[in-house]
């Protein structure tokens, strides 16, 4: 019968993602290489998962008017694959991204234009963008629309050149009017140490790093008579500097009519490293409405200057932003887009909404000038160290309040959650100066630690702040708060001996690394129950939920091939390397229903559980 329970579980979790990465090694590098991207058991095909999730590439460009977030030559933005692509009405900057080295910039622009080309923008999207980036006010701009494509009116007499989406790559198109000559068309590049065409017609463009952005060979067409007739043509490179670092390209066309309009429709922007994507936008978090919208955070590859573009010789290096957007309920459609940061990497590690749909997040900011908002604490600890974050952002997407958390060491919020009272906020901290209040736990134990924050809801007021963990590295992977009681219970992972425990299923660490579940009754008057899980090996607790009767499911993965705490199991046997685990402990703590392996022969790791 208890079998059948644990099977039964098991169907209705519905499927279990493993991911293969790589096991923590403490809190220093844990928190350097930010919160692991989350992986997902869930309960329904409904339920979305990092892996289903659909990120900002999967949709749509989006082409992005400058309203006063961005340098002000810049008109529009975009984001194709591994660069972001600005408009200005000279030219077209390429923002290739790179991940060790300054964004490689590419200059593009038309030869024979006017010194300032007129830019309109086509259709409008219903993504809104909002951006929340530094400390200047003016820079901040709310409910930005978006379009589907930009246009630049006459380059040269009688010829267009229209930018737009086509199968979520950029693509441009060159519209000769009749009469207009497109054997006239000269396009400019400047930083490209070659240019070359490949054997199947596309242009091929080589940056100083030796990596290559491609256009594909041209589509050239005519609609005639209610019909697109394909015209034959190809690039042609006319001049070439390799020492200044300037190319000129141009077409040749076939035999057409030159009393109807022509189109050069050459694919752009394909990047063969592959950079973009999946890569740029990293998700940590979703949260999801009554009304089923998809709250996702994470962070978000950005290379956009800060300086002025004329003050820049090469292209600033890509920093990550951290992102938050609303997909609507059947997820084919960006309600809106939330960039928040400042001039270092920010990223949101998790996310929960409030009955009005409200966004409260937490994170880790190496930025010294993130826009704090009503912000309790509006100074980076330390300096340029990394600090915990804290925001509260209201239905629309607009920055209700912001602040900053930890001391002059390395510090990350990693959960966060409400109740009828408080904002409680767990996270990691390398700091023996974090303020502490009302604390149970008022000094560092040593190693890292785990810290808990409760703060008012509306992040005016420090209610408690306090270390918890042992003397050896203790990371807290997941949170959970009742709602109407405020107990709080807390997972993670622990090398220490000497962590606090009290009522427990184990009482001490079975050997390396183990995970570690704990109860912590409201306002923390008292340990209701913590307690060590895992054996001889390394044991990571990567996830917790509670049910509806506050049983305690965790996730995670373990080497430890024997000792493990393994009961009812659906796979009692550890199948080599790592596995991953499922577990279910009483509200007490004091009694494991079930817990199994899962997995295979290779490196299987659960990262995240949920139950319907």
């Amino acid at each position: 019968m208890i079998l059948e329970s644990v099977a039964r579980f098991i169907a209705l979790l519905s499927c279990l993602l493993l991911g293969v990465t790589s096991a923590s090694a403490g809190l220093d590098s844990r928190l350097d290489q930010s919160t692991e991207p989350l992986d997902a058991v869930v309960s329904n095909d409904s339920v979305p998962t990092r892996h289903t999730v659909p990120r900002p590439a999967d949709f749509p460009l989006l082409f992005i008017p400058n309203q006063g977030q961005w340098d002000e030559a810049i008109r529009y933005t975009t984001r194709a694959e591994g660069m972001e692509v600005l408009f200005t009405p000279s030219e077209v900057i390429l923002q290739v991204h790179s991940a060790d080295t300054p964004a490689q910039p590419i200059r593009l622009r038309p030869l024979d234009a006017p010194a300032v080309m007129p830019l309109t923008a086509g259709e409008q999207r219903p993504t809104r963008m909002h951006y929340f980036i530094g400390q200047d006010p003016s820079r901040w701009q709310a409910d930005v629309p978006t379009y589907a494509s930009i246009r630049y009116h006459a380059i040269q007499p009688g010829v267009d050149w229209l930018f737009r989406n086509d199968g979520n790559r950029l693509v441009y198109d060159l519209e000769v009017a009749p009469g207009a000559d497109p054997a006239e068309i000269r396009l400019g590049l400047d930083g490209v140490t070659a240019l070359e065409i490949d054997a199947d017609g596309a242009l091929r463009m080589t940056l100083p790093d030796g990596q290559t952005v491609l256009q594909h060979a041209p589509f050239i067409y005519q609609d005639i008579g209610g019909e697109r007739v394909e015209i034959a043509g190809e690039f042609v490179i006319f001049e070439s500097h390799p020492e200044a670092a300037q190319q000129v390209f141009g077409f040749q066309v076939g035999d057409y009519d030159p009393t109807v309009a022509l189109v050069i429709d050459p694919t752009v922007l394909v990047y063969s490293t592959l950079v973009g994507g999946d890569r740029d936008d990293e998700v940590t978090d979703i949260a999801v409405t009554a009304n089923g919208q998809a709250v996702v955070v994470g962070s978000t590859l950005s290379a956009i200057a800060t300086l002025p573009l004329a003050d820049i010789e090469e292209g600033p290096l890509a920093r990550r932003n951290a992102l938050l957007y609303q997909l609507n309920a059947d997820g084919n459609t960006l309600d809106y887009m939330v960039i928040l940061g400042g001039s270092a990497d920010d990223q949101i590690n998790s996310v929960v909404l409030d009955e009005d749909n409200n966004v409260y997040l937490t994170g880790h900011t190496r930025s010294d000038d993130l826009p704090t908002v009503n912000g309790l604490y509006q100074v980076l600890p330390g300096g340029r160290a990394q600090a915990a974050f804290v925001a509260k952002l209201d239905t629309a997407g607009n920055l209700e309040f912001l602040t900053y958390f930890g001391g002059t060491g390395v510090d990350s919020g990693v959960a966060i959650g409400f109740d009828e009272f408080y904002l409680y906020v767990a996270g990691d901290t390398a700091s023996a100066d974090m303020p502490v209040r009302n604390a149970p736990y008022p000094e560092r134990p040593g190693g890292s630690s785990v810290f808990l924050l409760t703060l008012s809801l509306d992040g005016q007021d420090l209610h408690a702040a306090t270390y918890f963990g042992g003397s050896r590295n203790d990371n807290v992977k997941a949170m959970q708060v009742v709602y109407d009681t405020g107990d709080i219970y807390l997972a993670g992972i622990t090398a220490s001996t000497d962590f606090p425990v009290k009522n427990a299923l184990q009482e001490a660490n079975a050997g390396g690394t183990d995970g570690f579940i704990t109860h912590i009754a409201p306002d923390w008057q008292e340990l209701v129950f913590s307690t060590y899980f895992g054996g001889p090996r390394n044991d990571f607790i990567t996830d917790m939920v509670l049910d509806q009767d506050r049983n305690l499911l965790i996730a995670g993965y373990t080497n430890s091939t024997v000792d493990f705490p393994i009961v009812n199991a659906l796979y009692p046997v550890h199948p080599g390397n790592n596995a991953a685990f499922v577990s279910k402990l009483d509200q007490f703590g004091r009694f494991l229903h079930f817990s199994t392996y899962l997995g295979g022969l290779g490196d299987d790791r659960a990262h995240a559980i949920a139950v319907d």
